[in-house]
């Protein structure tokens, strides 16, 4: 099981971040029906060698900048706009006032809480692809518009299960997203697309 999670870290480099986050979820939430914790330290090595293998492939050689340049806070016209510009909005305000509401990081994390939300927007599972249009077809959504009830339907299903899996299926719809919202042209269907399974999980629960 760890050497098939793991082999997701070298397909995409969004796995990068889902593929990690969801094995931890999958260890917390199975931890009590592990019957050897030797043999789920032999798993916790092989999925670990793995991926550290991979991250130095990736992050830590040429790849890095490729992948520092997905970042809004890597966009120069981008923090001049929402940083320096807005500075400028406030110029009789203290300065300390100021740069307290008008920094990078609070740029950052707002841009990155923006995007995970509109990850789950309408707009973006079924109406529109956001301009991405090599991973998706124009003016078309990434679910079917008659697959909005059974979504809902499935949603309110899910509450209402019992056991860990109910919370694995949330995890999983959790996570999936994050690695998208962390980027500046969110939210983007290629990179989060580890919910689409998930959704379709829900979709059939909807139909139950």
């Amino acid at each position: 099981g760890s050497l098939f999670l793991a082999l997701p870290f070298y397909i995409y480099h969004a796995n990068h971040i889902f593929s990690l986050l969801f094995y931890v979820s999958l260890i917390i939430l199975s931890w009590k029906r592990y019957k050897s914790i030797s043999l789920l330290w032999v798993s916790v090595f092989i999925f670990f060698v793995l991926t550290i293998f991979i991250y130095s492939k990736t992050l830590l050689t040429a790849d890095k900048t490729k992948i520092s340049g997905l970042f809004a806070i890597g966009d120069e016209s981008l923090v001049y706009e929402k940083v320096t510009v807005d500075r400028s909005q406030h110029e009789n305000s203290p300065k300390l006032i100021t740069n307290l509401l008008h920094n990078k990081f609070l740029f950052t994390t707002i841009s990155i809480m923006q995007n995970y939300i509109r990850s789950f927007s309408p707009e973006f599972l079924f109406i529109t692809d956001r301009g991405n249009e090599q991973h998706n077809i124009g003016d078309f959504g990434n679910l079917y518009l008659w697959e909005a009830p059974f979504l809902l339907l499935g949603f309110a299903y899910l509450l209402m299960l019992k056991g860990e899996n109910k919370y694995l299926i949330i995890s999983w719809v959790l996570i999936s997203p994050i690695a998208a919202s962390i980027t500046k042209d969110a939210p983007h269907t290629a990179r989060m697309a580890a919910i689409m399974p998930i959704f379709d999980i829900i979709i059939a629960f909807g139909f139950l």
